[in-house]
């Protein structure tokens, strides 16, 4: 509930100031500047209300795929733009030979990605550099993989940071905003298409989530 009311209460209150022109009229050099805190928080609650209304709608299987093909390269060139990470990160992005064409559900997959490179941004400090890798496997699956080299989780926190409406709890997960629904959400959805989410990571080394997605959904090579 925190973190619903944090951004509501930011909402309500400059909106108030703006509303009663509590620094004079219009015109003032704060008011833009509220208006800007406004437009951030009432962002990131929808954010929030989209993550708790997907998970409910997954978990209640409700959550229906519109499965088309989609390139992983162009899904990979998508996400990293969308994110913008590389406006405060390095960017390392490793395609291999020959990556095809999967069917997912679009949406679902970019979401999947943002949400890595979402966390990715979060817990690595601004210079160092976040990699995306695509590549096809053994098996003739597909796996995308973001890795960065940030903070790091604890082998015995692994499984919470899996759990919904849990973080894990340090000092510097505390310093970021979040229901916890980001990989509990990517973990969801990568079943749904058949696959699985594989998380390593090492305090103080980083962290590596991939998606392996299974050879049933691999269509043909990309031209």
């Amino acid at each position: 509930s925190h973190e619903l009311r944090t951004p509501l209460n930011a909402i309500l209150g400059f909106s108030e100031v703006i509303e009663r022109e509590m620094y004079g009229k219009a015109g003032d050099r704060r008011y833009p500047e509220y208006a800007h805190h406004i437009h951030v928080s009432g962002a990131h609650l929808l954010s929030l209300i989209r993550d708790i209304l997907d998970l409910s709608k997954i978990e209640a299987g409700k959550m229906e795929l519109s499965c088309e093909p989609v390139r992983v390269a162009e899904l990979v060139a998508e996400a990293c733009e969308l994110s913008n990470v590389e406006r405060n990160h390095g960017l390392r992005v490793e395609l291999g030979e020959g990556l095809p064409a999967i069917s997912a559900d679009r949406r679902a997959a970019k979401q999947m990605l943002l949400n890595l490179l979402s966390n990715a941004m979060k817990f690595t400090p601004p210079g160092r550099t976040i990699a995306v890798r695509a590549t096809v496997r053994a098996d003739r699956g597909v796996t995308v993989a973001v890795a960065d080299n940030g903070i790091g989780i604890a082998p015995a926190d692994i499984a919470k940071a899996l759990a919904p409406y849990t973080q894990v709890d340090n000092a510097e997960t505390r310093k970021h905003d979040g229901t916890g629904l980001g990989l509990p959400i990517v973990n969801a959805l990568m079943k749904l298409h058949g696959g699985s989410l594989a998380l390593e990571s090492e305090v103080g080394h980083g962290t590596t989530v991939s998606l392996h997605f299974p050879p049933a959904v691999v269509l043909a090579k990309a031209a």
